[in-house]
């Protein structure tokens, strides 16, 4: 550092929080080379990164007109009505012939083992309460293990690949 010409270490700006640091060769290279105030590499990402975060990251502004652009609530949604639309189409789900029934269940039953009640509601579009009367009597509903909540055909009905028996 004699180089770079005398340096005042008296302490007369003690203030200005001056560091004596010994630090390797390279560095006061880069130092020498640095412009400013002399911050290089670590630092200067550092303090990049200590800026940042300390801009908040939400500010208020101040309005100098009135907002003209109000949208107004709306009462029924664009889905609701679609979704209002399809279920009258569909209407209350009717009960069917038993027999039917059972024959839409022996034949979703030959494709998966297991069903959810909600997918066989789908598939027969049959009431649930109804469904289930009839899932009673052919069926078992299984509440433990990875088929949890699933019905299954009772082992007296389980012939998947020829004649379906019906009870």
């Amino acid at each position: 550092m004699a180089e770079r010409g005398e340096l005042d270490l008296t302490g007369a700006k003690q203030n200005t929080g001056v560091w004596l640091v010994k630090v390797p060769k390279y560095l006061s290279q880069q130092w020498a080379k640095a412009p400013g105030r002399g911050e290089v590499g670590k630092l200067r990402i550092a303090k990049l990164q200590i800026e940042e975060s300390s801009k908040p990251v939400r500010l208020s502004q101040q309005l100098d007109k009135v907002v003209t652009t109000n949208y107004k609530p709306v009462a029924n949604h664009q889905y609701n009505i679609e979704y209002e639309r399809k279920k009258k189409e569909d209407g209350k789900r009717a009960r069917a012939d038993k027999q039917h029934v059972l024959d839409m269940l022996f034949s979703a039953f030959e494709k998966h083992q297991y069903y959810n009640l909600k997918d066989l509601v789908d598939i027969t579009k049959q009431p649930v309460v109804y469904l289930k009367e009839i899932l009673q009597e052919i069926g078992v509903q299984n509440v433990k293990g990875i088929h949890k909540n699933t019905w299954e055909l009772k082992p007296e009905y389980r012939h998947y690949q020829g004649e379906e028996e019906s009870g």
